[in-house]
């Protein structure tokens, strides 16, 4: 996978917190710095992690939910987060993703 080193090196403490709980979900392959991140088995339920680039450590988290019944959108905006470190960015995923 070609991203940005520092989103890499968040992904790997991702990893190291969450192991082979979480998949990627890379529908940007050529943004270089962002990425999607699901529960293993969950695909509905994203977390897309992006890096600023003039914040060193920091991070913006969007979120997306299942569809909503009936509904034709493919997702349901779940929020967003802004300037993240990656502790808080570890607690985002843990809370939307329902993993503790």
């Amino acid at each position: 996978m070609v991203k940005d080193d520092r989103l890499l090196a968040a992904l790997a403490s991702l990893r190291g917190r969450f192991g082979d709980a979480i998949e990627l979900v890379d529908h940007w392959d050529g943004d270089l710095l962002a990425i999607g991140i699901s529960r293993r088995g969950e695909a509905t339920r994203l977390v897309y992690v992006s890096v600023l680039p003039d914040r060193e450590g920091r991070f913006d988290v969007a979120l997306e939910l299942p569809p909503k019944e009936g509904s034709d959108l493919p997702y349901e905006d779940g929020g967003w987060h802004h300037g993240l470190d990656l502790s808080e960015v570890f607690d985002v995923v843990a809370s939307h993703l329902r993993m503790s």
